[in-house]
């Protein structure tokens, strides 16, 4: 029982070779709901419309790798493989257990709506487990499998877009377990040694490959702006006051350095998190005495998006930094931004832009003091 199956790795596959013959239930493109398996392949594929679903691709793909279609399942991704995956094998009582995570982190489906239609990410979770269970049991498997997938792309504050909440998965997800089919464990839930683990190498599997994630994709994620729109939305207000003798165009770029440049620091990023945390729970309606209809309305008793908005506007230059702050929350025109974007963001976006473009400034003012 605790021989080890065979993992192979190239460009836009992960192949496994089970050690026998496994029980397995899942959602998956081919063989989905309940089977016998003796191999599971992680398939990259770039156009995938309505011939993915027939029985004649799936079999196809998995013929080339020398394995048999009516004993293996098959998932299709259209992430890159090798580089957006994570395998994690354990020893687990006197057997084993493996997974194997690829994920691609768009679209997003959120609590308030899903992003887009594009069929271009998907999380894949393949179990393995050289243990005896029950149905029951593989099916909870299956259930801690789908919990660490979405407390993992939680905590990391992937989503929709500005005010969508808190993402749960990806468009098109697919889980599969594996298992012995022989009389053994009962239960796989959180309270068992077998739930922990596969929810804990889950959990950290699709945690090693978000870092593969740059920061401007993470900035996007978080915030529901592109770096390009954060930068539109800057030279609007520099446009408001421009530096005499000074092209936008040169404006532009000074400021998208200066804006780099903060986003290298965490402390920006941790102001920045905690303005989408909030939203997330002002649109859940989860912060105690704010109901989600005031949070809707941007209810005017609220100040801590204010209170974020001066901590991280002075962070970036001081007083001047909380002044440019301040000008631009007065002067902004929210229809402007691009999806218009909910309380707490808001304000912190105002105050990165306000703490930035005070910066610019200085940099003019310093220029044309040594010249």
């Amino acid at each position: 029982m605790n021989s080890t199956p065979q993992v192979y790795v190239k460009d836009g596959i992960i192949g496994v070779r089970l050690n026998g013959r496994y029980k397995s239930i899942g959602n998956t493109i081919h063989m989905g709901g309940y089977h016998h398996i003796t191999g599971i392949i992680f398939k990259q594929v770039n156009e995938c419309g309505e011939e993915c679903l027939s029985e004649k691709y799936a079999s196809e793909i998995i013929r080339n790798e020398g394995l048999d279609p009516r004993e293996t399942a098959l998932f299709l991704t259209a992430a890159e493989l090798p580089k957006w995956s994570s395998v994690n094998r354990t020893s687990l009582y006197e057997g084993f257990l493996l997974t194997i995570v690829t994920a691609g982190f768009k679209p997003m489906a959120c609590v308030g709506g899903n992003e887009g239609d594009s069929n271009a990410g998907t999380i894949n979770i393949a179990v393995v487990i050289d243990e005896c269970l029950s149905d029951v049991a593989a099916i909870e498997l299956v259930s801690m499998a789908s919990s660490a997938k979405t407390a993992a792309i939680g905590d990391l504050l992937l989503g929709c877009g500005a005010g969508m909440g808190r993402a749960y998965a990806t468009g098109t997800d697919a889980i599969l377990v594996a298992y012995r089919d022989c009389i053994g464990e009962r239960f796989a839930g959180p309270l068992t040694n077998i739930g922990k683990a596969v929810f804990a190498q889950i959990y950290n599997n699709i945690h090693r490959i978000a870092a593969n994630i740059s920061f401007e994709k993470r900035f996007q994620h978080i915030t529901g702006l592109t770096i390009g729109e954060l930068l539109d939305i800057g030279v609007e207000f520099y446009n408001k006051a421009p530096v005499p003798g000074v092209s936008v165009e040169e404006a532009r770029d000074v400021l998208e350095r200066i804006i780099l440049e903060a986003l290298r620091d965490p402390n920006v990023w941790e102001l920045i998190m905690a303005s989408r945390s909030l939203d997330d729970y002002g649109l859940a309606g989860s912060i105690p005495y704010l109901s989600r209809k005031d949070y809707l309305a941007d209810y005017k008793g609220i100040v801590a998006d204010e209170l974020l908005g001066i901590t991280l506007s002075m962070y970036l230059n001081g007083w001047k930094g909380l002044f440019a702050y301040y000008w631009i929350d007065r002067i902004k025109d929210k229809d402007k931004l691009p999806g218009s974007l909910p309380m707490f963001m808001d304000d912190i976006i105002g105050a990165l832009l306000g703490g930035s473009l005070s910066k610019l400034y200085d940099h003019y003012l310093t220029r044309g003091k040594g010249s």
